[in-house]
């Protein structure tokens, strides 16, 4: 039994052994790529949300109130008619639209 095993040790020793190369350089070199393809997939995703979400709340910004500064029938309200200018035709009483600004409309209020 002895030889058998001698003979097995010898056999095996003969033999060399498979060419396995650089395997762990190889698995942390894709793992590194897997990792940071997965990091640049995250920062895309979530530059397109914060994208979505700007052009949401600029919409409903823009669309609430009139962001434009136009006063009439077309900005969605009805033409405001003061009672010194009901005698006066004025743009906003034909129905035309009129800029405002703020300090506009201050004057207007404080007269």
């Amino acid at each position: 039994m002895k030889d058998f095993r001698t003979d097995l040790s010898d056999e095996l020793t003969a033999l060399t052994p498979p060419p396995l190369g650089d395997v762990v350089a190889e698995a942390t070199r894709k793992g590194r790529r897997a990792r940071r393809v997965r990091t640049v997939g995250q920062v895309a995703g979530s530059a397109l949300a914060m994208a979505a979400v700007a052009v949401l709340v600029g919409g409903q910004l823009h669309g609430a109130g009139g962001g434009n500064g136009l006063v009439g029938p077309a900005a969605g309200g009805a033409p405001a008619l003061a009672a010194s200018a009901a005698s006066t035709p004025s743009p906003a009483a034909s129905g035309a639209l009129v800029r405002v600004s703020g300090a506009a409309v201050l004057s207007t209020v404080l007269d």
